[in-house]
């Protein structure tokens, strides 16, 4: 491999995927070892870590100048290919005109024109750049043919003049009034360029040599495009920097192209029709779930909820779009290295919200909220996302039957501060799974402590979820927007707690200076396997038995259990229609219970002890 002769920290190369195409990779030479971060591109954009770029340097640039891609590690020093790097970006011709459909991301183009295929969408259409305009959308692909090795790279670019002799080119520039005006045609000998450029006191040339770079003097170019964009920034002659292309006096067809008759046309567009509604039928079929969400990147009162079309694939990916009649995609989530999960009510005030953390980028984390309508939509789409992420991830198996349930109920009950005057300020908690805020406490006011008496509950936790904090804030100013001021925080370990362990405890607020005082918590997490339905038809089959054996066994549980067991069963009477049974088997059991009590009073009268179990008597009746 190519970075194990290399072996320096912080270098790095991008590759293309051999099986892929459209899948390119980061590999990155980090303090832990080699290290591979992958790049989705999609319709003209590439995808890494939550962000959309547009081209494979902007990457490298943000990597290198404006974000680490490791903890605290960027990239560096770069690893050239062994050899220069063979442009096969496939090239075609429009073999006629086309007018773009109004609200579509479709370009309109002439007879000739030359595009970059980018993307292949469907059989019925292709994501491409025009040479002429730089402009990328979706062109038919029945109306082009391929041209990639019958005409020259730079055929159809706005600076480049085909078919011109050197005396035209010079005319042409010399009656251009505009210093630093250029043009840019192809020599006599092969491999070989002149760049000709307006000077102050006439044409300027400059020989441009192809060999597996482009040379301009001995400097080294991956193409003429890199060139022209230097010496746009850089004087190329005497302070004279490129300026605009001289246009070219006509339009002239790179490569002869056959016409077209009428009824070609005509046959032409039926096809063209035909493989639209396969195509369409392809796509419906590949899409799991679509319909409108909201976004937010932050929890900020500035960043606002932005809606977006989104369609989640076969494949598990999830492409953000501006519209439902969109093809360009403005954001990507592979949920392969997602995790998601709920957003309580006090979050952001309002219901329906769900956490969605892309871990794409190993170490370094990106997240993102998505909010729905209603309650009955939320439930599918987060039902659709986590199974699709499971099965992505292989967390679950494709016919697994069984489904493990976490969920944590945390209750923020009261606060109290060490030091002189840390009582006397607005406070509130934040509570946060593995370092994401998902819920909040109100601002109270101390008296002698801060009291809550805050329940929040988060149901189906992700199973890669190791952690939950609450850290405690104080505020100085109520009328600000601005964050609190972090006063410490507590941290409990979700492996180390057991299913249904009690959590009801006292717990130290640490921070960096030490122990700043103390939290109390209340809560419940619940971590248990649910099997398939008919392993627990044997235990269905004994809780609807008529006897009711459950019930009675219920009645005589003294411990805290005996509420929830008692709800639990009336809930599962009610789904299976057995209550009419177990209603009455409850007044007998009450009315036996009361005939006891009064039996026992009865008896502690008639034995004349009125006085001594005045208190057991009341005691008794009080459990009534």
């Amino acid at each position: 491999m190519r970075l194990t002769e290399i072996l320096t920290p912080g270098a790095y190369l991008v590759r293309q995927s051999v099986n892929t195409p459209d899948t390119y990779s980061i590999s990155f030479i980090s303090s832990q070892g080699i290290i591979h971060f992958r790049i989705m591109f999609y319709t003209g954009s590439y995808f890494i870590g939550g962000r959309r770029f547009t081209c494979l340097s902007d990457i490298v640039g943000y990597y290198i100048s404006y974000s680490t891609i490791v903890a605290s590690e960027t990239l560096i020093i770069p690893v050239p290919p062994k050899q220069a790097l063979i442009n096969i970006q496939t090239r075609i011709i429009a073999t006629d005109n086309y007018v773009q459909n109004l609200e579509t991301e479709e370009l309109s183009f002439r007879r000739g024109d030359i595009f970059v295929i980018l993307s292949e969408i469907n059989e019925a259409w292709y994501w491409v750049k025009s040479n002429k305009t730089g402009e990328t959308g979706m062109v038919p692909r029945d109306l082009f043919m391929d041209v990639t090795t019958k005409i020259d790279i730079c055929a159809g670019k706005p600076w480049f003049h085909e078919n011109i002799d050197r005396d035209t080119a010079l005319e042409l520039v010399s009656r251009e009034k505009r210093i630093g005006s250029f043009l840019v045609r192809a020599h006599e000998t092969v491999n070989v360029y002149v760049l000709i450029v307006r000077g102050v006191s006439g044409p300027l040339k400059f020989k441009i040599l192809k060999e597996d770079y482009y040379f301009l003097g001995k400097r080294p170019y991956n193409s003429i495009e890199e060139i022209l964009k230097h010496y746009k920034k850089e004087p190329i002659h005497e302070q004279i920097c490129l300026g605009f292309p001289i246009p070219k006096r006509f339009d002239c067809l790179p490569i002869e192209l056959p016409p077209i008759a009428q009824e070609d046309r005509e046959k032409n567009l039926k096809a063209f029709k035909e493989k639209l509604r396969s195509a369409k039928i392809r796509e419906r079929e590949m899409i799991v779930k679509a319909g409108t969400l909201t976004r937010k990147e932050r929890i900020s009162f500035r960043t606002k909820w932005k809606p977006y079309y989104v369609q989640l694939h076969k494949d598990h990916k999830v492409i953000f779009k501006d519209n439902e009649k969109a093809t360009k995609a403005k954001h990507l989530l592979d949920l392969k290295n997602c995790s998601i999960n709920h957003v309580h009510h006090s979050m952001f005030f309002r219901d329906h919200i769900f956490l969605v953390v892309d871990y794409s980028l190993s170490q370094k984390r990106t997240h993102l909220f998505l909010a729905c309508q209603t309650k009955e939509e939320y439930e599918v789409w987060f039902d659709a996302l986590r199974t699709a992420g499971d099965l992505a991830s292989g967390k679950t198996q494709p016919n697994q039957q069984y489904k493990t349930i976490r969920n944590l109920t945390i209750g923020v009950q009261s606060c109290e501060m060490q030091g002189a005057g840390t009582n006397y300020s607005p406070g509130y908690c934040m509570i946060s799974l593995d370092g994401f805020n998902l819920g909040r406490t109100d601002i109270v006011l101390p008296m002698d402590s801060y009291k809550w008496d805050k329940e929040f509950t988060f149901t189906n936790l992700s199973g890669d979820l190791s952690t939950i904090s609450v850290k405690f804030f104080t505020k100085g100013n109520l009328l600000r927007n601005a964050g609190g001021v972090f006063q410490g925080e507590i941290t409990l370990y979700l492996n180390a707690l057991t299913s249904h362990e009690k959590i009801d405890n006292w717990y130290k607020l640490n921070c960096k200076t030490g122990v700043r005082g103390k939290l109390k918590l209340k809560g419940n997490f619940q971590n248990e396997v649910v099997l398939p339905v008919k392993e627990y038809e044997v235990f269905q089959a004994a809780l609807l038995d008529e006897s009711l054996v459950a019930l009675h066994t219920l009645d005589s549980i003294k411990s805290d259990d005996r509420n929830s067991l008692g709800a639990s069963l009336v809930k599962i009477m009610g789904c299976c229609h057995s209550t009419h049974i177990l209603i009455p088997k409850i007044m007998a059991l009450e009315v036996k219970r009361s005939l006891m009590v009064y039996m026992r009073i009865a008896e502690m009268l008639s034995a004349g002890s009125f006085e001594m179990g005045k208190h057991s008597m009341m005691h008794m009746l009080i459990k009534m």
